[in-house]
């Protein structure tokens, strides 16, 4: 991470510890505590990824997934792969913006749309 952002101490410390803060916003809500929440690789059971009804689109998508299986009491198992974070110029996509976008996401699922369900 930190060959990523050239030694420059706030973006390293918001991309290190805002990955962090999602886990611990996503265990603390959904008791669920994922290594890397806007992980673009997931895997599921057509029967499941059915189930969920998903409505959200982007980075609010990973969010979703995550506070609906947890709802149902699925269990999300983690498989370890190889990553090589990138420049922005090689392909990187999430911002802190798209880490905030999806803290707004959990509140509004835990606390909002839960009790439409």
């Amino acid at each position: 991470i930190n060959r990523i952002y050239r030694g420059r101490k706030l973006p390293y410390l918001l991309s290190k510890y805002g990955g962090m803060s999602i886990s611990i916003v996503s265990l603390l809500f959904f008791n669920r505590f994922v290594t890397d929440p806007l992980t673009g690789l997931k895997a599921f059971k057509r029967r499941l990824i059915n189930k969920l009804d998903l409505k959200a689109e982007g980075v609010e998508l990973d969010a979703e997934i995550i506070a609906k299986l947890s709802f149902q009491n699925e269990y999300i198992l983690e498989l370890p792969v190889e990553f090589f974070p990138r420049l922005k110029m090689e392909g990187k996509k999430i911002t802190i913006i798209d880490g905030i976008k999806t803290i707004y996401y959990f509140i509004k699922l835990r606390f909002m749309d839960r009790k439409k369900q």
